[in-house]
């Protein structure tokens, strides 16, 4: 699930029971990422912001982010705004803002680079301009270049960058397993260029299901791509009861893989709209949105998630028409 266009006018009503109980409990929860500071909470916000979003939008949502207790916030770091036009410069303002914001609300701020410019896609299929930004190249010189660019630009602030989000996914991106991992492996090299203090996140598998997908790409010849990422990355929603055991699957996994370092949760939410809470046992609106929450956050800490990035506010359709922290 990615960000959206938002106008800079902000209706969202806070949860304030969901609020209160990320402020009062989690911050001493297991499982904490050693690259947080001692008394840093685990959580973050999964903000849906992007690059082009209004700086007031994007200010209101780092404000939110704080006083949800959480020490992180996953933005959209798309490059084909940045370079979206061979003609023209580079468009680094919207990238200066989230430095600026980062720096002003002391957020570590996860960098999720999904999407490439048109000019550098290399489609599976027939594709319409519109929807060339999710294919996948095998252009990896160009590609490694403006990953590179762009860390350097926004280097020592940002310092954690995911690779695409939900790449086992055709709505989010349509080139093969094995074009991914090459990529991954380019990005990875071009981060660690720019800084090798800097942390490579592959990225966010929409669920459980992804895990053939992601052994597709450990596999791909000359990629070693098991070994081009610092965090693991999945996204987890659903019933209470499963949460454990599908973190420990992922660690069981990775660790097959020869991969035994931290595994992030880069995007949880539950919906708040009765019509769509899955979990019988919290099916009564708002209120059994936050006991899920203060359930479900500490059992995949626990279960050895090391941060957990809560969905920030409500939006798209469905289930996740409800399922942020802000509503509106």
């Amino acid at each position: 699930m990615t960000g959206d266009r938002r106008s800079p006018i902000i209706r969202g009503v806070r949860r304030v029971v969901l609020l209160a109980v990320l402020l009062a409990g989690l911050v001493g929860a297991a499982g904490r990422s050693p690259a947080l500071a001692a008394g840093e909470s685990p959580i973050g916000a999964h903000s849906m912001l992007q690059l082009d979003d209004p700086l007031s939008f994007m200010q209101a949502m780092f404000e939110q982010a704080v006083a949800m207790n959480a020490s992180s916030i996953r933005v959209d770091v798309a490059p084909a705004l940045i370079f979206g036009n061979l003609a023209r410069a580079q468009d680094y303002s919207g990238l200066d803002e989230l430095v600026g914001l980062a720096r002003q609300y002391h957020l570590h701020v996860v960098a999720d680079l999904v999407t490439i410019p048109w000019w550098l896609a290399d489609c599976q299929t027939p594709t319409p301009m519109a929807a060339m930004d999710r294919c996948g190249t095998d252009q990896l010189s160009e590609y490694q270049s403006l990953i590179g660019q762009i860390v350097s630009h926004a280097d020592p602030v940002i310092q954690d960058w995911e690779i695409w989000n939900e790449p086992d996914t055709t709505s989010s991106f349509t080139g093969t397993p094995q074009q991914y991992a090459l990529m991954l492996r380019a990005a990875y090299t071009a981060v660690k260029a720019v800084n090798p203090a800097d942390d490579v996140l592959f990225g966010g598998i929409s669920s459980p299901a992804g895990e053939s997908w992601l052994g597709q790409v450990f596999a791909t010849p000359g990629a070693d791509a098991a070994q081009a990422f610092d965090i693991a990355n999945v996204h987890e929603r659903g019933d209470l009861d499963g949460l454990a055991a599908d973190i420990a699957g992922w660690k069981q996994f990775l660790a097959a893989n020869g991969f035994t370092g931290p595994l992030w949760v880069t995007e949880h939410g539950y919906p708040s709209d009765p019509s769509y809470q899955y979990d019988p046992g919290y099916a009564a609106g708002p209120a059994s949105q936050a006991s899920y929450l203060a359930a479900s956050i500490p059992t995949l800490l626990d279960a050895g998630a090391a941060e957990v990035f809560v969905t920030e506010r409500d939006n798209g359709t469905g289930e996740f028409a409800s399922e942020g922290v802000l509503c509106g």
